[in-house]
């Protein structure tokens, strides 16, 4: 079993979700968020074009180690969701497949990317603002379950162009 330790290493790759991908996503999904999404979730998804909505995942192997997407909003990319498998965390994992995400989305000539994001989550707000991402709002009681509001935060995409 992998402590979490060290470094990523070069063998990481990351490609588009696949449908054989999503119990596994679920699964980490699951023990990832209080508000998961759900399988069916997931497949609408994958049934909707890309140009609307992009998700990938990252691999060790075969191992899935991080996943995340956005969707296409006008001019802007909402990230909708990141989350990196539990041992691979604080290893570099989350802010490579955010690049990822943020490359893809400023190759689509979209100008900004939002999200929202529990304030609890410091380390999440932490990643993100290394990565450019500023408080713009907080959405009260966003997440239905525990009621906990989500900041919002956006960043320019020039960079990642």
């Amino acid at each position: 079993m992998d402590d979490g330790g060290g470094a990523v290493g070069a063998d990481l790759s990351i490609r588009p979700l696949e449908e054989k991908d999503i119990d596994e996503l679920v699964e980490m999904e699951r023990r990832c968020f209080d508000d998961p999404w759900t399988r069916g979730q997931f497949l609408q998804e994958l049934a909707s074009p890309q140009a609307l909505s992009s998700f990938y995942v990252m691999l060790s192997g075969d191992l899935l180690v991080a996943y995340g997407g956005f969707w296409v909003q006008f001019d802007e990319a909402h990230v909708t969701n990141l989350a990196v498998r539990e041992g691979w965390r604080r290893r570099g994992v989350g802010g490579r497949m955010l690049a990822y995400l943020l490359k893809e989305a400023a190759g689509r000539g979209l100008g900004a990317a939002l999200l929202e994001v529990r304030p609890s989550n410091a380390a999440a707000i932490r990643l993100y603002k290394r990565f450019g991402f500023r408080r713009v709002a907080v959405r009260s009681r966003y997440y239905a379950r525990t009621g906990e509001d989500a900041v919002v935060m956006m960043a320019d995409l020039g960079p990642f162009a």
